[in-house]
């Protein structure tokens, strides 16, 4: 059975006397799940291959190598999660290794693509399949293309609005969306190459000037922990983005949607002190979750 759900929640709010739609995508994969809507595309991938050794890179802000060994364990794959080792024992690597990852500790100074080839070059000689850079998959942008389009069909947006990282899901929603009609505009931290995600946006969403991508004052991995949404929204992608459209909402055509990629989650401490996970299970569920899981 699919434990990827299509059917995610479309939250309505008025704020500042905007009408705002949150597509809850982070609800395609809830708690045991990773609460990302890149896992769309990383279950489509993982049913694919043959092989049953999977290797992925994680930073130590990532959940994909939860989501991975999430979807993983489903469909009886081995999973290799390559992470400094400095982030080893985070709450993102105990959640992969409950789901049976094997967590691989890489040398805390390399750049991500030195210790990108580090681990590709190991999960060969695993003779396994390393998923790419960033989770930069064709299937994500495939599956965020048909719920984007199934959405828009139903409501009359005249704003889109979504934080960009690699560009995977953005890229899904402006090959879904009517450009002539509606603005779309991505948010990313001060350091994204703006030259890159263009290129890629455009190549993957097979239009040309749909997104217009603004870069915030922060770096990458920085938690934001100065606004609070009405939703579970993402420290370290989504708040930003978030942040930002409450910032320019004046300027923006109504109605809005804001297209929510990551639950609320802390990379060292899961939900404590306060956050929110995916809104639907409670800390207490979580911690017994991992108890009976027999890590604590």
């Amino acid at each position: 059975m699919n434990p990827i759900k299509n059917d995610v929640p479309v939250q309505e709010f008025t704020i500042l006397n905007k009408q705002i739609f949150i597509v809850r995508d982070d609800l395609c994969s809830p708690f045991p799940g990773n609460n990302n809507s890149k896992s769309r595309g990383i279950y489509q991938f993982l049913k694919k291959i043959d092989n049953d050794t999977i290797g992925v890179l994680d930073t130590c802000f990532s959940r994909g190598g939860w989501g991975v060994a999430w979807l993983g364990s489903i469909l009886r794959k081995k999973v290799y999660v390559y992470v400094k080792q400095k982030c080893v024992n985070d709450f993102f690597r105990k959640m992969a290794k409950l789901h049976g990852g094997t967590i691989i500790s890489l040398n805390n100074v390399g750049r991500i693509n030195y210790n990108y080839n580090i681990a590709k070059k190991d999960i060969i000689n695993k003779n396994g399949v390393m998923l790419p850079l960033y989770l930069k998959l064709h299937e994500t942008v495939d599956e965020i293309e048909k719920v984007s389009f199934n959405i828009l069909s139903k409501y009359d947006i005249k704003t889109i609005v979504v934080s960009v990282g690699s560009g995977t899901i953005a890229s899904g929603i402006v090959r879904s969306a009517d450009i002539s009609k509606v603005k779309i505009y991505g948010i990313g931290h001060k350091d994204l190459s703006l030259k890159n995600r263009y290129n890629y946006i455009e190549k993957m969403s097979r239009k040309k000037k749909g997104i217009t991508i603004i870069k915030m004052n922060y770096t990458y991995g920085q938690p934001n922990y100065d606004i609070r949404p009405p939703f579970p929204c993402d420290l370290y992608y989504d708040r930003w983005a978030w942040a930002w459209l409450i910032e320019n909402i004046n300027k923006l055509n109504e109605p809005i949607l804001f297209w929510n990629i990551g639950g609320e989650w802390h990379h060292e401490t899961g939900l404590f002190p306060a956050f929110r996970g995916d809104g639907i299970t409670s800390k207490e569920e979580v911690d017994k979750w991992i108890e009976n899981r027999g890590l604590i």
